[in-house]
């Protein structure tokens, strides 16, 4: 199931000489979000090719950055980290009084994406980056009803089944269940946690990252108000609740997060 990373390095150069012209240098659009948080602990800041798909996510600690193809489909994702603890996140464009440019560091992490003859995600391969030489960590196989994820299988670099998640929908396409199962040598699995969601009507500004495929708060098209994790790994179930209040823009994104600023582009 793994492919070759030599093939992968001559498509990674046909992409990369496609997205530069496809890269806007600071395309906005005010139903894209453009930055969360406003402290430089907290600040999250994201950019975008001009087809509105994101191009950077930018942490005070990690930058990743996004490739894709001619049907616009993502193929990879990489990874760098700066962990200077004076390193912050600042808006692209500005500059750096201390610390280190996470997006200057060398990527330490990659994943590829690999597609179907439906178009669908069909398998993600995850690689580490040691003395410039990259690591197999693993990789995840999708299962589909329809055009929904029902099940995540997770396998390590040696073929074998690990993990599996399982999912369940409401009406709108939100996740509200994902279940979490450690996989046994015979091929089932041992529930370990499960979480519920419950969702707001409103628009979820991190459905941004959906081209990464996996369910959950960044595919949901609702934001989460409600969020009940269960733990069934002790000798009792154990769960916990988070709830989240919001406040709106007039096109229906948050701004407001249980006190956290979330800002958009033109027209905010």
């Amino acid at each position: 199931m793994r492919k070759s990373f030599y093939f992968f390095t001559i498509i990674f150069l046909l992409v990369y000489s496609c997205e530069k012209e496809n890269r806007h240098p600071d395309y906005q659009r005010s139903d894209l979000i453009r930055q969360i948080g406003n402290s430089e602990a907290d600040m999250q800041v994201f950019t975008y090719y001009n087809t509105g798909s994101i191009y950077e996510y930018l942490t005070r600690f990690s930058y990743t950055k996004y490739y894709y193809d001619s049907h616009n489909r993502l193929v990879k994702s990489e990874i760098a980290r700066s962990l200077n603890p004076l390193s912050c996140a600042i808006i692209p464009g500005t500059g750096f009084e201390d610390g280190e440019d996470p997006r200057k560091a060398k990527p330490g992490e990659f994943t590829e994406y690999d597609y179907n003859v439906e178009g669908k995600l069909a398998e993600k391969h995850s690689y580490i980056v040691y003395d410039d030489v990259p690591q197999h960590l693993g990789y995840e196989v999708y299962r589909y009803e329809g055009d929904r994820v029902v099940r995540k299988d997770t396998y390590n670099p040696q073929d074998q089944l690990s993990a599996y998640f399982t999912y369940q929908y409401d009406s709108n396409g939100n996740a509200t269940e994902e279940s979490y199962f450690l996989a046994q040598q015979d091929g089932e699995g041992v529930l370990y946690y499960r979480i519920l969601a419950e969702f707001d009507n409103m628009h979820n500004p991190l459905s941004v990252f959906a081209v990464e495929g996996t369910p959950g708060p960044h595919t949901n098209a609702n934001n989460i108000v409600r969020l009940t994790n269960i733990d069934y790994y002790g000798d009792t179930p154990y769960s916990h609740t988070t709830e989240y209040e919001y406040e709106y823009n007039n096109l229906g994104y948050p701004v407001l997060v249980n006190g956290v600023a979330f800002t958009y582009g033109e027209g905010e």
